[in-house]
C-alpha cells in the first residue's frame, strides 16, 4: 500500500458514503482519474472492503494479462519455446506480482494497453468499412477511456490509436479500397486519425471541466520538475536494467545493463529483418506490428515528456510497466526472425531460453521471500501490527489526527479525519502522529505510543493545552 492506493480507498469510501470523488483532505480529487475510487466505490456498495475489492479486481487482471499476452505471443512468434519462455516471463515477472498484490491502478492499466493492441491489430485484419473493423475499432476506444479512467497517462493511449490510424492508412494498398486505382490520401488519414483521437479522449475531456471547476487545474496543482532530461532518460533506462536484473541496488549498473540489452535488441532486430518469416497460417495476411510499436513508443515518449516536465514519481519500474508486456512480446519476436535465419541459432536460442527460465524463477522466488517477511510499504507488518497502528484503530470515526504523513495513518484507519501537516505539527488537533522527529525537537505533549517501522519511527502525541 502506497500513498495513491490511500487515496483510492478513502476516496471510493466516501463516494459510497454519499460525498462524491474527494480526496484525504476532503476536498474534490483532481490529483487522479476517478477510475479506482469509483471501483472502491461500487465494492462498498456491495459490502466489500477497498482492499478486498481491488485484490480481486487485480486478480481477475493479472490473469487477463496473461491470456492476452498469450494471444499477442500466438500472432507473432513461431517457435513455441520462445513463446513458452517469453509467456513465463510475464506471469512470473516481479514487477507485475508487485504491482498485482498492491492497491494501484496499474494491472487494470495494462489490461487496457493491451486490449487496445488486440483490438487495432484486429481492427487492421479486416477490410476498411466493414462491420467487423469498425466493431474493433470501438473496442479499442473502449480500452482508451478505461485505461484514462484510471491514469491520466492514459492520453498515450489515444494518440497511439491515431498514429495508428494515420500510418496504416497512409501505407494502405489499392486492394485495401475497394479496388481503388491509387493510395488513400493523406486528407482521409488525417481525418481518421484525428476523428480517432477526438472521440478516444471525449470522457477525460469532461473530468478535465469538472476539475476547472474544482480548483482552476487540469490534473491538480503540479510543481515544474525538478530533474533534467538526461537522469530521465538514465533513469528510463536503468528501470530495463532493473527488470532483467532484480537485484541490482544502484542506478548506473542497472543502467549499464538496460543499454546493453538495448543495444542486443537493435542487433536482434537488424538480423530479424533480414530473415522475415511468412505468415503462421498459410494464405492468410502476416499480423501487423504497427500498433505493438506505435502503442510502446507513444506511450514511453508521453511519460518521459511528463516526467521532464512536472514533478512526478520518478521514473521507475511502475511508472513504465504498461509497456513492459509489450516489450517482452516484441523481444520474443525478435530472437523468433532470429532463429528462422539459421538452423544453427536453434541451439543457442534454447540455452538461451532455459538460463532465461531459471533466471525468472530465482528472482520471483527472492522477491516472494521478501514479501513474505514484512510485506511492502503502508502494508509492512512492521506497520500495520505496530502498537501505534492499534491506537489509531481505536479512535472513533471522523476523529481528527494531524500528522506529516496522513498516507500512513489512514492506511490502518481509513475513517479517520486527518490534517497534512509537513513542516510543523498543529495544535488544534488532539491526536498527533509524527513520523522521524528530528534530534533534539521534543513534542509540546504527552508521547502515548512509540513504534519502529519500516517507513519510520512514528510517534502519537497528545499535545499540551495551549501548546
Amino acid at each position: 500500500l502506497n500513498p495513491d492506493g490511500v487515496v483510492y480507498l478513502v476516496s471510493g469510501r466516501a463516494l459510497a458514503d454519499g460525498r462524491g470523488v474527494v480526496g484525504v483532505d476532503g476536498n474534490p480529487l483532481t490529483m487522479f482519474p476517478p477510475g479506482m475510487p469509483a471501483v472502491v466505490g461500487v465494492g462498498h456498495h456491495l459490502g466489500l472492503s477497498g482492499r478486498t475489492t481491488v485484490t480481486l479486481l487485480n486478480a481477475a487482471m493479472a490473469a487477463a494479462i496473461v491470456l492476452l499476452a498469450a494471444t499477442l505471443l500466438g500472432r507473432h512468434v513461431r517457435a513455441s519455446p520462445v513463446s513458452g519462455v517469453a509467456l513465463v516471463g510475464i506471469a512470473c515477472a516481479t514487477p507485475l506480482i508487485g504491482v498485482s498484490t498492491a492497491v494501484l491502478s496499474e494491472p487494470a492499466f495494462i489490461v487496457a494497453g493491451l486490449v487496445q493492441v488486440v483490438a487495432l491489430e484486429s481492427a487492421l485484419r479486416a477490410r476498411p468499412g466493414r462491420r467487423r473493423r469498425v466493431a474493433w475499432l470501438f473496442v479499442s476506444l473502449a480500452a482508451c477511456w478505461a485505461a484514462s479512467s484510471l491514469r491520466y497517462v492514459g492520453l498515450s493511449m489515444a494518440g497511439a490509436g491515431a498514429v495508428v490510424l494515420l500510418v496504416t492508412t497512409l501505407r494502405s494498398t489499392p486492394e485495401d479500397h475497394d479496388g481503388t486505382s491509387r493510395r488513400a490520401p493523406l486528407l482521409r488519414a488525417l481525418a481518421s486519425a484525428l476523428l480517432y483521437g477526438i472521440v478516444a479522449v471525449a470522457p477525460l475531456a469532461l473530468w478535465f471541466l469538472r476539475n476547472l471547476a474544482a480548483d482552476g487545474t487540469l490534473m491538480a496543482d503540479r510543481s515544474p520538475a525538478a530533474i533534467g532530461p538526461g537522469e530521465v532518460v538514465t533513469r528510463a533506462v536503468a528501470t530495463l536494467g532493473w527488470w532483467l536484473a532484480p537485484t541490482l541496488q544502484h542506478l548506473a549498473p542497472a543502467a549499464a545493463v538496460g543499454l546493453g540489452a538495448l543495444v542486443v535488441a537493435i542487433g536482434c532486430s537488424r538480423l530479424g529483418r533480414r530473415a522475415r518469416p511468412g505468415p503462421l497460417v498459410e494464405g492468410r495476411p502476416e499480423w501487423s506490428l504497427v500498433p505493438l510499436v506505435a502503442c510502446v513508443t507513444v506511450f514511453v515518449g508521453y511519460q518521459l515528456a511528463a516526467s521532464m516536465t512536472v514533478a512526478i514519481d520518478e521514473i521507475d519500474s511502475r511508472l513504465l510497466l504498461p509497456a513492459f508486456v509489450p516489450l517482452v512480446v516484441l523481444a520474443a519476436i525478435g530472437v523468433d526472425r532470429v532463429l528462422a535465419r539459421s538452423e544453427r541459432t536453434r541451439l543457442a536460442v534454447a540455452v538461451g531460453c532455459c538460463l532465461a527460465a531459471a533466471w525468472i524463477t530465482l528472482n520471483l522466488a527472492a522477491d516472494q521471500r521478501t514479501f513474505a517477511q514484512g510485506g511492502r510499504g503502508y502494508e509492512a507488518s512492521s506497520w500495520q501490527e505496530s502498537s501505534v497502528a492499534d491506537l489509531l484503530r481505536a479512535l472513533p470515526e471522523g476523529s481528527a489526527v494531524t500528522s506529516n504523513d496522513v498516507y500512513a495513518v489512514l492506511a490502518v484507519a481509513p475513517w479517520l479525519s486527518t490534517t497534512d501537516a509537513k513542516a510543523e505539527l498543529a495544535c488544534s488537533s488532539p491526536i498527533w502522529a509524527w513520523w522521524d522527529r528530528p534530534d533534539g525537537v521534543q513534542p509540546e505533549g504527552t508521547v502515548l505510543a512509540v513504534a519502529e517501522t519500516s517507513i519510520g519511527e512514528v510517534e502519537i502525541v497528545s499535545p499540551s493545552p495551549g501548546c
